[in-house]
């Protein structure tokens, strides 16, 4: 049984999820490469984060998903070299749809 694959482009795309270990406050940036020529959805986004939340234990024991508040202060200093928090509500941590 053959399957028909589609190719989008010559591209490669990476997902890179930002990791944090709450009792260490170790962090870290796990990358998973998405299937190459494809344009992935927000479906096949949300599979693979699905499937990282599955296989944390193995791959990176004690770490967790950055919550949106560490997120930003681990974006800001891969861009600018200075760590830094910024004032956020309660409801910014909610991750949306």
């Amino acid at each position: 049984m053959s399957k028909e694959l589609t190719m989008h482009g010559p591209v490669v795309v990476e997902l890179k999820v930002h990791l944090m270990n709450p009792e260490t406050e170790q962090r870290a940036v796990m990358t998973y490469a998405m299937p190459p020529g494809k344009y992935p959805s927000a479906q096949d986004i949300d599979e693979r984060m699905k499937k990282l939340g599955r296989e944390m234990n193995e791959h990176a024991p004690g770490f967790e998903p950055m919550d949106r508040r560490e997120f930003m202060a681990d974006i800001l200093e891969e861009r600018s070299g200075h760590r830094m928090h910024v004032a956020c509500p309660p409801e910014f941590d909610k991750l949306g749809d």
